[in-house]
């Protein structure tokens, strides 16, 4: 998934799982528009910017699935 799925017009934030793009919840999308605001510090070793919504420790590839694991389980249910 790359930041070009997800479409904000500074009410609503979408993301497309498929087609139609999903409508993300107001706690949701709060969320995802401050990790989106973090990219640019999250640059890694490469000087190209990455278009991942999760980039991976590898220039240019997203984040291991399981790497998501622990900071979901150490956020339990709300």
């Amino acid at each position: 998934m790359t930041t070009e799925d997800v479409a904000d017009d500074g009410d609503a934030l979408t993301i497309r799982l498929g087609d139609p793009p999903s409508l993300l919840p107001a706690p949701v999308a709060e969320l995802v528009r401050a990790h989106l605001a973090e990219q640019p510090r999250l640059a890694r070793v490469s000087s190209r910017s990455t278009a991942w919504l999760f980039p991976g420790r590898q220039p240019g590839h997203p984040m291991d699935p399981t790497s998501l694991l622990d900071p979901l389980s150490a956020a339990g249910p709300q």
